[in-house]
């Protein structure tokens, strides 16, 4: 009896070591990013701002402009400055770029000095910046600014200091703009002498510091948006974090405000911003196992991999009615108001839309307009027209963003895609697909499960 209850223990002991083996947990990679770089976010970059210069007297600056608390008549305030040394003689000019640091006179703005503005449009001028907030700029350094190439002026000191880009109106250049601004300006301006839009600067906030991620093959920009223009990246709540597939296209759809344990969604891939640091570092946590809660589902930016593709429904372009067998597709379409595709046919499409043989299907959500479609144009079409067999069942399904029925359906005739479904993608349709990138590619499987997003168009070939 005790050598079989010895044995039974034994066996059971071992077998808890097995299942522990089994049952151990995937190691979390911790990946740690530097936000190296700064750049202006989508936002700030379709922004016209002034930085407008005004008239120094003496060693007197006048208080910042404000077009909303500013009035005709108002009375103004001076403070005195300190003049930086070596400046040549001549008429000097001062102005203030926004910006939340809290310091001095002026802790809303910071001050900047020109010297010799009048020459701006056609040789080097230096400019100064008070980064250190005492008004002071005998001990702060210079930057020469030339016509033809915007200049970068840190408005703080240290390497993480909040800065701004300098450039100059061309000529005739927002000529309409450049009027109504002076008007504005010399509404309000009072004691100031102002020195006209052309001899001002057109200022770019770079306000998103950025770094690379490198997630099993994908690269992604990460940055964090200083959101109050106060040099810091760490106001929880009010700064946000933003994905993107390129620098030039940080835009607010895809940030969230930053908090701790931060979940992010990208093409399918969830992880989690642990920490950032005053150094502009951040750490990344990544679990390829991890299955995150109906919440963060609904709350993502990204539709995930393995997540079923929703109820979705759109307009078809083709000039015939085709045939199709029955099958549990969840797409649905619906017709268009009177006119809007013209010589393009349209009708409803309910589940039975897809063949029921269908193994895979590749949906394209594109526009003819973006440079990487240029790129992946051709390989789409390439697999678009090729044949359904048993060695290469692939369905494509192309929705157009942006275009008319009438410019799809002869894009189809041109390219010869008749293997394709053509339709399109309404704004309601991007946002239930949830688009990041354009074009972006949904490849699902039988039961319409997202396999991949934006896979290797070229893997797809090789079928």
């Amino acid at each position: 009896m005790l050598k079989v209850f010895a044995c039974y223990c034994i066996a059971s002991i071992t077998t808890f070591n097995l299942l522990a083996q089994i049952r151990k947990p995937v190691i979390v990679q911790s990946i740690h990013v530097r936000l190296s770089q700064t750049i202006a976010d989508l936002e700030q970059q379709q922004l016209l701002q002034v930085l407008p210069l005004f008239m120094i007297k003496g060693d007197s600056v006048h208080q910042p402009i404000d077009f909303s608390a500013d009035k005709p008549g108002i009375k103004l305030n001076q403070a005195k400055i300190v003049l930086p040394t070596g400046i040549s003689n001549g008429i000097h000019a001062y102005g203030f770029s926004y910006h939340q640091h809290g310091k001095g006179p002026f802790p809303n703005h910071t001050l900047i000095f020109v010297e010799r503005p009048s020459g701006i449009q056609n040789q080097p001028t230096k400019v100064w910046a008070d980064a250190n907030h005492d008004l002071d700029f005998s001990n702060d350094s210079v930057t020469v600014f030339t016509p033809n190439k915007p200049a970068v002026l840190s408005l703080e000191t240290g390497e993480f200091g909040y800065r701004i880009e300098l450039s100059l109106f061309k000529n005739n250049e927002f000529a309409s703009f450049q009027s109504m601004y002076k008007a504005a300006i010399d509404l309000i301006r009072g004691e100031r002498v102002f020195f006209g839009t052309q001899f001002s600067f057109r200022e770019k906030r770079l306000n998103t510091a950025y770094g690379v991620l490198n997630l099993q093959g994908d690269t992604i920009y990460i940055g964090v948006k200083d959101v109050n223009s106060n040099g810091s990246l760490l106001d929880v709540g009010i700064d946000r974090v933003v994905l993107s597939h390129s620098i030039k296209r940080f835009e607010l759809d895809n940030s969230k405000p930053l908090s701790d344990n931060l979940a992010l969604n990208w093409l399918g891939k969830s992880f989690k911003l642990v920490s950032i640091t005053a150094q502009n570092e951040l750490t990344i946590a990544f679990d390829p196992n991890y299955k995150p809660s109906r919440k963060e589902i609904k709350s993502s930016k990204s539709l995930l991999v393995g997540q079923q593709l929703p109820r979705l429904k759109f307009c078809l372009a083709v000039k015939k009615k085709s045939k199709f067998t029955k099958t549990k597709m969840r797409l649905r379409s619906y017709k268009p108001r009177v006119g809007a595709l013209k010589n393009a046919h349209s009708r409803r499409m309910w589940t039975n839309r897809l063949s029921v043989d269908s193994v895979q299907t590749l949906l394209v959500v594109w526009n003819a307009y973006d440079k990487q479609w240029d790129q992946d144009s051709a390989t789409v079409h390439h697999l678009a027209r090729l044949p359904r067999t048993k060695e290469s069942n692939l369905q494509v399904i192309m929705l157009n963003f942006g275009g008319s029925g009438k410019y799809v359906h002869r894009y189809n005739q041109r390219y010869e895609l008749n293997n394709a479904i053509q339709g399109f993608c309404s704004a309601n349709l991007a946002r239930n697909l949830k688009i990041q990138t354009m074009p972006q590619y949904f490849l699902l499987d039988s039961k319409f499960r997202i396999i991949a997003i934006n896979p290797k168009l070229s893997s797809l070939e090789i079928r």
